[in-house]
């Protein structure tokens, strides 16, 4: 007895290895883009919380190695690098500017930036 289709046979477990193949791709590329929005996610929050936190010390007229030491301490403590911190002057008054970094894994390093400050007349 002859069956039909013979040069077809287990042609369905090639397709059904070629679409969890493809499942399984997309669910990397999916993985990977989530990791990339957490980490830059991440690192504009510790830029931001750490600007602001120097933004604070400012109030109490700290010279700029405290303000950015307090900026390092938020910034450590959300898990991200700063790579810089300065105290400058705006036509508002001071400002904090902070650039931290916080890792993407196999994507790289998500980068961030910060400002905050006083308006005229309010630092101590």
């Amino acid at each position: 007895m002859m069956r039909s289709g013979g040069c077809e046979r287990g042609s369905g477990t090639v397709l059904a290895l070629a679409a969890i193949g493809v499942l399984c791709a997309a669910l990397l590329a999916g993985l990977a883009i989530g990791s990339a929005l957490l980490a830059s996610a991440q690192a504009r929050t510790a830029a931001d919380l750490a600007a602001v936190a120097g933004a604070q010390q400012l109030v109490f007229a700290a010279g700029d190695g405290a303000v950015c030491a307090r900026a390092q301490g938020i910034v450590h403590a959300n898990d991200a690098v700063m790579t810089s911190c300065a105290v400058v002057e705006t036509d508002d008054g001071p400002a904090v500017t902070v650039q931290v970094k916080v890792s993407a894994g196999v994507l790289g390093q998500a980068t961030a930036s910060a400002r905050a400050g006083l308006r005229s007349g309010e630092s101590g």
